[in-house]
């Protein structure tokens, strides 16, 4: 059974279908963390911003201001990004469904390393680098105790977080993850 699903991947609008997709998902047990999102694109859809492609939120005509889906469902894990010296990314959305934050990294401060599409190595930074963060946290607190629900593991992870100075709780949810603290505080 898979436990465990990371989404780094979201859309601007609600959609009956996803929404009921994921809410099978919850009810079946599965835990699903996913990025808040990316407010600029070099799309004009935004609905496929990050990377490489993510330029700075105020070059952008309409830049998105809303955490999108599936990160916006209550039965997801809805991760912001911080940069690699804990300071704020100018493409991380925030919002209220925002739980915790995790490191995105940012193309002037270092971006995050990762496995390409197809194989070999890569950098980019965005919503989605974080959310991997967060799902690599859960990931060693169920090989701990794997019977934990989402609501365990989310609370968990806000517990833990530590609360950032000068970042609003829409911008970093319960504060950044701490994954070691996460651990220990598991029996």
């Amino acid at each position: 059974m898979v436990k465990l699903v990371n989404l780094s991947l979201g859309f601007s609008t609600d959609s009956l279908p996803l929404q009921q997709a994921i809410q099978r998902l919850y009810n079946s047990g599965v835990i699903m963390v996913a990025s808040a999102g990316n407010r600029c694109g070099a799309d004009t859809r935004q609905d496929d911003g990050g990377g490489a492609f993510c330029g700075p939120a105020p070059t952008c005509t309409s830049p998105l201001t809303t955490v999108k889906y599936p990160a916006a469902y209550p039965w997801v894990i809805a991760v912001a990004a911080i940069d690699i010296a804990n300071a704020g990314t100018d493409y991380s959305i925030s919002g209220a469904a925002v739980d915790v934050a995790a490191p995105g990294g940012a193309q002037a401060s270092g971006q995050i390393l990762s496995t390409n599409k197809g194989g070999g190595y890569g950098v980019g930074y965005g919503t989605s680098q974080a959310a991997a963060h967060v799902t690599g946290a859960v990931a060693l607190a169920l090989q701990k105790q794997w019977k934990q629900s989402f609501e365990q593991v989310r609370s968990l992870l806000q517990t833990t977080a530590t609360v950032l100075p000068g970042f609003t709780q829409q911008q970093q949810g319960a504060g950044l993850i701490d994954a070691e603290k996460k651990l220990e505080a598991l029996p």
